[in-house]
């Protein structure tokens, strides 16, 4: 991919002027922030249709699958049963795959569970926006997947969601501004990239892809009892209030890490949700202990004080028992 110029004299990113459709696409949504859950319900169930098609094709039908799936509305697609499986399979006007569509429903029904849970599917997805973007200077510079997008299709499949990789997931983040992936010198990057900060500046307080991936690196390393890769999560200068005292540096991360309940107790984390402000961050977690079997034991709640580096290594990890005074002490409220 390379700029092309179009008919009215102006460059573009060259796929956008190879067929009218894509051109209007191109000019006036790609890319262009959509912050709200239904439109971000329409471009998952849309990339998860276009998967080994081309993306024109799914242009010229998505007024087909505007009718078919009830204008996207999640809530109303999540209710949808056998009868409408088998009415979609019999609508030539759009993408005939049960896979593809028994995940519509699926993730329709996730999005609502989400929604129901107090949580936000547009906002889950634009956690995952990264910290720092170039504006590419070719096709060779746009990636198929990233960090981020693995993160966000892993997030979303422990949710439920399905038919969903790190490579549709990267096509959803393109889609929907997540990323700006207009080409240097494209002549609709700077408004869109204009519409993007409008639309960040509205979400002041979401969450930093950085740290909800440097925190998930470090409960994950943590429950894999992985230790090089916990330590690698880490600053040099890391310090960790633990229940005996201050932990410092790496090596002591480590030793601190290998305490475990003994016997037939079996201690994770998991991890809920992660609320940032600049650099620093509280994350919502709960500390599990299971017996052998698999039986939750005990579960205790954790608001855990984190600030990162400018690597977006850990250097503090401070827990809280009471998860609103976390949020509190980061300044956040709760």
């Amino acid at each position: 991919m390379s700029l092309a110029t179009g008919a009215d004299g102006r460059p573009r990113c060259s796929w956008a002027v190879s067929a009218p459709d894509y051109l209007v696409y191109h000019d006036e949504e790609w890319g262009r922030p959509v912050a709200d859950d239904r439109g971000i319900y329409e471009r998952l169930v849309l990339e998860g249709f276009q998967s080994g098609l081309s993306w024109l094709t799914i242009l010229r039908k998505r007024e087909a699958f505007r009718s078919a799936f009830a204008d996207f509305d999640y809530e109303v697609v999540a209710g949808f049963g056998d009868r409408d499986v088998q009415r979609l399979l019999a609508d030539a006007a759009i993408v005939r795959n049960r896979a593809k569509v028994e995940a519509a429903i699926a993730n329709a029904r996730a999005a609502r569970v989400l929604v129901e849970s107090g949580g936000s599917l547009a906002a889950l997805a634009w956690s995952f926006r990264p910290e720092r973007e170039r504006a590419p200077a070719d096709g060779a510079a746009v990636p198929a997947t990233t960090v981020e997008s693995k993160a966000l299709a892993g997030e979303l499949k422990r949710r439920g969601f399905r038919f969903i990789g790190p490579t549709t997931a990267y096509a959803l983040m393109q889609a929907c501004g997540i990323v700006d992936d207009h080409l240097a010198g494209c002549a609709v990057r700077e408004e869109v990239e204009a519409a993007r900060r409008a639309a960040l500046g509205r979400r002041a307080g979401a969450v930093s892809a950085d740290a909800r991936i440097a925190v998930q690196r470090f409960v994950d390393s943590f429950n894999d009892e992985d230790l090089d890769a916990f330590v690698a999560a880490l600053a040099e200068d890391v310090e960790i209030q633990g229940g005996r005292g201050l932990v410092r540096g790496r090596e002591e991360a480590r030793a601190w890490a290998t305490r475990r309940p003994t016997g037939e107790l079996h201690q994770r984390l998991v991890l809920d949700e992660v609320r940032t402000d600049g650099h620093s961050a509280v994350a919502l977690i709960r500390r599990q202990w299971s017996w052998t079997g698999g039986e939750l034991a005990d579960e205790q709640e954790l608001g855990v004080l984190v600030t990162l580096d400018e690597d977006g290594l850990i250097c503090r990890y401070q827990p809280f028992s009471d998860r609103a005074q976390a949020l509190a002490a980061a300044g956040m409220g709760s």
